[in-house]
């Protein structure tokens, strides 16, 4: 059983819930798409608040949606593939499912984690405190969403191999390393056409920052949040 108590993840969820994005404001007013909070914060405290050296941070879910919408409203053929790379607890596939489940768009989410994600174990959420848990037992509480979502044990790399011939929309926040995300980008780009997007998560690590760019396939938007945490918003040219 895990020694981190409810408390301590509550008051990390209240913290957190108290900060201002305006950055993350900015894309949903340009995109005309935004998250319910209520939904965002039920899923946020079991799902992307874990006690840890840095405050928990959700505001990805946020910028995973707003974005996914607008690219389906302008994206006529699906049914639309996602690829979402670091599953850790569902939180960003899940947000993606809504974001396709929100448009009424055929698509599925295929997330892949290298911690098997049918193990059941102790994830740093306040689920926790119950018993360990898979990350099917975590989205269980939204099954409407979860039948979207393909969960694989692997890396995005493994994942992209293994027969996806058409990415049109992916995030990535698996391994932080140069020569992961770089390769994980290459196979990307080889599986996406003029407008497709990929989101790179934690671009404040040199290696992330790098591979991404280096990239003149795609054109960039970074999105520096508070505490500079920093994505970019990747669109194949």
């Amino acid at each position: 059983m895990t020694s981190i108590t409810r408390g301590q993840y509550r008051a990390a969820f209240q913290r957190e819930q108290e900060v201002k994005y305006p950055t993350v404001d900015a894309i949903e007013r340009e995109t005309g798409y935004a998250l319910d909070y209520k939904w965002l914060w039920e899923a946020a405290s079991v799902l992307a608040c874990p006690v840890k050296v840095n405050p928990p941070n959700w505001q990805h879910g946020r910028v995973i949606y707003a974005t996914l919408r607008q690219y389906v409203n302008s994206e006529p053929e699906t049914p639309i593939c996602c690829v979402d790379v670091g599953t850790a607890k569902g939180f960003s596939a899940l947000c993606a499912a809504r974001a396709l489940h929100d448009s009424q768009t055929p698509g599925a989410v295929y997330s892949c984690d290298v911690i098997d994600p049918l193990e059941r174990t102790e994830r740093n959420s306040i689920a926790d405190c119950t018993a360990p848990s898979t990350v099917p037992e975590l989205l269980a509480a939204w099954p409407t969403l979860t039948r979207r979502v393909k969960l694989e044990k692997g890396t995005g790399v493994s994942l992209l191999k293994s027969g996806l011939s058409r990415v049109h929309f992916a995030f990535l926040d698996g391994k932080h390393k140069y020569e992961a995300v770089q390769e994980e980008l290459g196979l990307l780009s080889r599986r996406q056409q003029k407008g497709d997007i990929v989101i790179a998560d934690d671009l404040q690590v040199s290696g992330v920052e790098r591979a991404v760019t280096e990239r003149a396939d795609y054109s960039l938007r970074i999105v520096t949040l508070l505490r500079h945490r920093r994505h970019a918003i990747m669109t194949r040219r």
